[in-house]
């Protein structure tokens, strides 16, 4: 669950919030921030594709490379 999201930062700018829930990565499960973090460091600076509840819905949000 994304519990803040920095204005000024590439998930702002993908249009995630706070209460989205990421379910995966680039096609992979993640079950924690920690998998989060490893699913986009290991995608070596290519843009990301995130699978997210919002609410009662579930949406596709492209993310930009670090």
């Amino acid at each position: 669950v994304i519990t803040s999201v920095d204005p000024a930062g590439a998930a702002a700018s993908a249009g995630l919030r706070e209460g989205d829930v990421i379910q995966q990565v680039n096609g992979k499960s993640v079950d924690d921030a920690g998998d989060v973090r490893d699913a986009l460091d290991g995608n070596a600076g290519k843009p990301s594709v995130l699978l997210v509840t919002r609410g009662e819905a579930t949406i596709f949000v492209p993310l930009r490379a670090r």
